[in-house]
């Protein structure tokens, strides 16, 4: 995992140095496209794994500016194995802020971008908890209020008139609530907060 990462970040690193040296030369501009729709997936790596696909509508609103809107579906299956949790379901919607720091959408054919990107969803873990009554096990589903404050940091690249491909990185803190008045498993106690990573990989279509 900890190579994996750090191989990312290295790639990505050297993408965003090669769009500093590309504007050496001014391109000419673009006709100003008003709205960008897109669909990718994602890894949630470190404390809580997740796998998750995700559509997003993105608007410029200035020069350098990009504001959006996200829809992500967490993948089931994913499992938390030492507290044996399963994820049945799950959902986030967030908005993010785009800063291309290399020249702009309009008028340029790549931009490293940073930005904040804020989540807030809900999600169903399930496991067996044990029944000391019955000496067996019964599936217990406990529900979940999840937030993500994220630093989005990535690499878009505009190919032709309309076909977009972005790779980003947001990275940050992840709370999660459970909706009981008394959890039922110790997991939501014991882990309130933790740090996220989330490297993703988006194609979309500029109009």
């Amino acid at each position: 995992m900890k190579n994996s990462f750090c191989t990312f970040l290295g790639c990505l690193f050297l993408l965003s140095f090669a769009q500093g040296q590309s504007y050496s030369t001014p391109e000419p501009d673009r006709p100003r496209k008003h709205l960008i729709i897109g669909g990718g997936i994602s890894f949630q790596w470190f404390d809580n794994p997740l796998k998750l696909g995700y559509l997003q509508v993105e608007t410029p609103i200035g020069e350098y500016q990009h504001l959006g809107i996200m829809f992500t579906k967490l993948f089931s299956g994913s499992n938390y194995d030492y507290y044996n949790l399963s994820l049945e379901k799950g959902f986030e919607v967030g908005i993010n802020f785009k800063y291309f720091l290399h020249g702009r959408f309009t008028g340029r054919k790549t931009g490293f971008y940073l930005g904040p990107d804020i989540r807030f969803g809900k999600r169903t873990y399930r496991y067996n908890s044990y029944d000391f009554m019955t000496g067996g096990y019964t599936e217990v589903d406990e529900v979940l209020k999840s937030s993500k404050i994220m630093l989005a940091w990535g690499v878009q690249w505009h190919f032709g008139q309309h076909v977009i491909f972005e790779l980003s990185v947001p990275t940050g803190y992840e709370s999660l609530a459970s909706t009981s008045e008394y959890p039922s498993n110790g997991y939501y106690n014991s882990f309130n907060n933790t740090v996220v990573f989330l490297p993703s990989l988006t194609l979309g279509v500029a109009f």
